[in-house]
């Protein structure tokens, strides 16, 4: 299974900005974000399964519930962050993350906090995360890798 790599996608609803742009996403807009995790198995002894897609679906829909339906803006943006503020002061659900939302960035967080997660969970020990594949919207993605 050395060459095999395994694919799970996983999908979640958000609103973001992007406080820094002159143009149209300076304003509040939301996506169907798409999440592709691609995986490979480094354990030479197991031929048969990388892991059971139900089990992944398990853990990373878990992860994923943080940003589902969710405000997601960038604490360092007077902008994004006063919109944020508003929507928490009236009940609505925000994410707060350490960078501007763009799917370079988001793509390259996902990728990090995923990895950690496989790495904390001692029955995953044999996963690589070999890269995370990011969509805002149909056609438009970012890829991450090491």
């Amino acid at each position: 299974m050395e060459n095999t790599i395994l694919k799970k996608e996983f999908k979640f609803e958000a609103a973001h900005c992007l406080g820094f742009h002159k143009g149209k996403c300076h304003n509040v807009h939301g996506h169907q974000w798409k999440i592709i995790l691609y995986l490979k198995n480094n354990c030479p002894m197991d031929e048969n399964m990388i892991i059971d897609f139900y089990d992944i679906k398990k853990i990373i829909e878990k992860y994923l519930e943080e940003y589902d339906h969710s405000f997601i803006y960038y604490c360092r943006d007077d902008h994004e962050n006063n919109i944020g503020k508003i929507l928490e002061d009236y009940g609505s659900k925000t994410k707060m993350i350490y960078n501007y939302s763009t799917c370079e960035n988001l793509s390259k967080m996902f990728y990090e906090e995923i990895k950690a997660l496989l790495k904390s969970n001692k029955e995953w020990w044999h996963l690589q995360l070999v890269a995370i594949e990011v969509y805002e919207s149909e056609g438009s993605s970012c890829i991450y890798k090491e």
